[in-house]
């Protein structure tokens, strides 16, 4: 069972992950993709969907962290609400 402060603890440092975490994302720089199916047409009209989207290695460490951190303050809170009262 874990203590009272040590579920206080691991609250703060899983909201911490998420902070950090979503700041790395959000601070990354893009990443380039230099592939092309063909080139556009003349009369400019745009075809097809939105651009794919490349994550590098700081938006997936980021993207990771912040699953870390919510999955970590999922289990402290769930610890902590269904924890019995002493009568």
């Amino acid at each position: 069972m874990l203590a009272p402060m040590t579920g206080r603890v691991l609250v703060v440092v899983a909201a911490a992950l998420v902070v950090v975490g979503v700041v790395v994302v959000v601070t990354a720089p893009p990443q380039s993709f230099g592939w092309f199916a063909s080139a556009p047409l003349a009369s400019g009209a745009r075809v097809g969907l939105a651009p794919p989207v490349v994550l590098g290695g700081r938006q997936l460490l980021g993207l990771a962290a912040v699953v870390v951190g919510l999955v970590v303050a999922g289990a402290a809170l769930g610890h902590r609400l269904g924890r019995r009262r002493p009568r």
